[in-house]
């Protein structure tokens, strides 16, 4: 990729030829790194890419339809007994739930769906509206990869739909009579968004559904999420309260609140989700703010680790900056947070602390009078 997009493309025909010519070999290893070798030539060639869309999309929509040989057993029996595998638990409970009893995998297939999947959001992201002969399948088989039983698949298809609005909205954007079309392929993708973000058993894949989510918003602004507001907050107030799906896997009963690690790989994506919100509401974000501010400030407390102290404080920081003025009903909670965080020992928490007070300060305006030395903390 560091050759870049000029000297790529005079030699890359015959590498390309060479890669879809392995496809005939029947080896699917070989195959999930021919796809991967695709996604990296359509990063590099961009718009360029649409002259190989024609003989790499079928294979790629051939490797998604693939049958992985996944197979579930299901015991719906709670008799100790049956098979004759009595007594092998010894959690009595264990028999309250259906029991799987066996699952078979091609995990060669799993892995080749996942490269396949993430193919086809590349060249729909790349290619962009080059790429409408191939939108309607590839939405179908990227919704269907949302709900897959691997998180490896559901991933990559998360990432993809993303891909897929891009496409989509550089086609249908000229076309008034596509508008209808349009507002369809962005409902099915916000409706998947919703439901991973509390539903889905992965925190990555929740993380990514997040991180999309606050990307639509800054893409297409408050007018196009509009009729999904509600349950966007609800799903990121589910999020701040640490009751998704995702984050019930373990068993947490004994662990105080404040006894926890930094959870980089979901919080700090649910937290981008508020900036997000109040960028494109402005000073109407307020009355939604409102109930989300207390379960975020939870990772606050002094208690907590300084990578949750400084999300929140980052967080705050950019909601001053795009609310405005409402802020300063939050100025004698958040405040002292951020002066306390000045003193961290830690450098990105100093800097986000000093980001956070002067926004504070800028919109706050007479509520930040009682903290006049603040700024001068050092």
């Amino acid at each position: 990729m560091s050759a870049g997009r000029a000297r790529m493309e005079p030699i890359l025909p015959p590498f390309m030829e060479a890669a879809i010519s392995g496809f005939g070999l029947e080896f699917s290893e070989l195959r999930e790194y021919t796809h991967g070798f695709f996604s990296n030539v359509a990063e590099i060639m961009d718009d360029s890419f649409t002259q190989y869309l024609p003989h790499v999309v079928p294979l790629a929509f051939a490797s998604c339809n693939l049958d992985d040989g996944s197979a579930v057993d299901i015991i719906e029996s709670d008799d100790e007994n049956i098979n004759g595998f009595g007594g092998v638990s010894s959690d009595d409970e264990a028999h309250d739930e259906p029991r799987v009893r066996n699952i078979s995998v091609r995990t060669g297939v799993l892995d080749e769906k996942a490269a396949a999947t993430q193919a086809l959001g590349l060249f729909a992201l790349h290619t962009k509206s080059s790429f409408a002969p191939y939108l309607e399948q590839a939405l179908k088989i990227l919704v269907r990869h949302s709900g897959y039983f691997h998180e490896d698949v559901r991933l990559q298809a998360i990432i993809a739909l993303k891909s897929i609005l891009t496409a989509a909205h550089a086609l249908f954007q000229s076309q008034n009579d596509q508008q209808a079309k349009a507002r369809e392929m962005l409902d099915t993708v916000m409706d998947i968004y919703i439901k991973t973000m509390t539903g889905d058993d992965d925190k990555e894949v929740v993380a990514q559904a997040c991180t999309s989510v606050a990307d639509i918003i800054k893409d297409y602004g408050y007018t196009a999420i509009e009729p999904y507001m509600s349950r966007l907050v609800d799903a990121t107030l589910v999020l701040l309260k640490e009751e998704s799906a995702c984050q019930q896997l373990e068993d947490d009963s004994d662990i105080d609140d404040d006894d926890t690690e930094h959870d980089e790989v979901l919080m700090d994506a649910v937290s981008d989700l508020l900036p997000a919100f109040a960028k494109s509401m402005g000073s109407h974000f307020a009355p939604i703010f409102a109930n989300l501010f207390e379960p975020l400030m939870k990772f606050g407390k002094a208690s907590r680790p300084l990578q949750d102290r400084t999300m929140v404080v980052a967080c705050l920081a950019e909601v001053a900056q795009e609310m405005g003025a409402p802020i300063a009903g939050y100025v004698d909670r958040v405040m002292p947070l951020a002066i306390k965080e000045l003193a961290s020992s830690d450098a990105t928490n100093r800097r986000n602390a000093a980001f956070c007070v002067g926004e504070l300060c800028k919109n706050g305006r007479e509520s930040t009078l009682k903290y006049p030395y603040a700024c001068l903390t050092p």
